[in-house]
């Protein structure tokens, strides 16, 4: 089997990452510590490595800046971590780093390992969908992001497939996002005469009801490729009992290299790419729509 090593940044401690993210976001001390709620004196000692935080201030910092708390509790305990600012995904080895989406948990039944860390919820409320769709605009940061109603309306819909992965700490780790719409919204997409983003509450359906439709995946997210596969796989377990007979499309618009990844993976091709966005909006690659029907293993 190969492997795609997913690019992370390699940090020794905690003030590491701490000034690694202020040159990312081009942030001084003192623009830290407002969105962060801490003295500029505490945020010194920390990038000094010169006082440890405690879980509490950790804590804070994790809730307001989204760096995952598994991540910081390593760098705060002296242990080395890979990291992706942008993603906000993180590794404790270098195995770790390779393939996110590795096709045995597409492939094969492979058992969950969620462990006593984590919660795979429905995104049923608004701070929850707040968090998501915060998310996804860091990602892919369109000027008409997806309305939190209409995520809320699609979690009422599939619960099972718009769910979001909650640590130890009460802390978003990880999400999926699916809307069910009908072929005829669809082809209103695929011919680019409305975008994903324009999809409102009422142009969802039930279409497991109906048997016939599009999973619309919107986006997924794992702070670490083991609650990436657990989302995955949950999905997949879904489709699995739900949506083996009927007539599914699955299609979804990509703008990371991991997701057309999964898309080749899921074997589904490629619709259209949209190179105004890839300029105006510096995704990390070329947005694209891609699109297959549901082959279940």
């Amino acid at each position: 089997m190969s492997y795609q090593e997913i690019k992370m940044d390699y940090y020794k401690s905690l003030g590491d990452l701490l000034r690694g993210y202020r040159s990312y976001f081009k942030l001084t001390q003192q623009e830290l510590c407002d969105k962060a709620n801490i003295d500029i004196k505490t945020l010194q000692r920390w990038e000094g490595n010169l006082h440890p935080p405690k879980v509490d201030n950790l804590r804070n910092l994790s809730d307001s800046r989204g760096i995952p708390m598994s991540a910081l509790n390593h760098l705060n305990a002296g242990s080395p971590i890979h990291y992706d600012i942008r993603k906000r995904r993180f590794a404790f080895s270098k195995y770790d780093t390779l393939e996110y989406i590795n096709k045995n948990y597409l492939d094969l039944n492979v058992p969950l390992d969620e462990g006593l860390t984590e919660s795979y919820l429905p995104i049923s409320s608004e701070d929850w969908a707040g968090k998501v769709l915060k998310y996804d605009h860091a990602i892919y940061p369109t000027n008409n992001p997806l309305k939190i109603e209409t995520l809320l309306r699609a979690a009422a819909i599939l619960p099972a497939l718009n769910i979001i992965a909650i640590d130890a700490w009460k802390l978003h780790v990880g999400h999926l996002t699916c809307l069910p719409i009908s072929m005829d919204i669809y082809a209103s997409i695929r011919n680019q005469l409305i975008s994903e983003s324009q999809i409102g509450a009422t142009s969802l359906s039930d279409i497991i009801q109906a048997k016939a439709g599009v999973l619309y995946f919107y986006s997924v997210y794992g702070a670490s490729t083991q609650t990436a596969h657990n989302i995955l796989s949950k999905a997949k377990g879904f489709l699995r009992q739900h949506c083996n007979s009927g007539n599914f499309l699955l299609a979804g618009y990509s703008v990371t290299k991991d997701g057309i990844e999964l898309c080749t993976k899921l074997k589904m091709k490629m619709i259209f790419e949209n190179t105004d966005e890839f300029n105006s909006l510096r995704t990390e690659v070329k947005p694209g729509l891609y699109e297959g029907h549901l082959q279940l293993s």
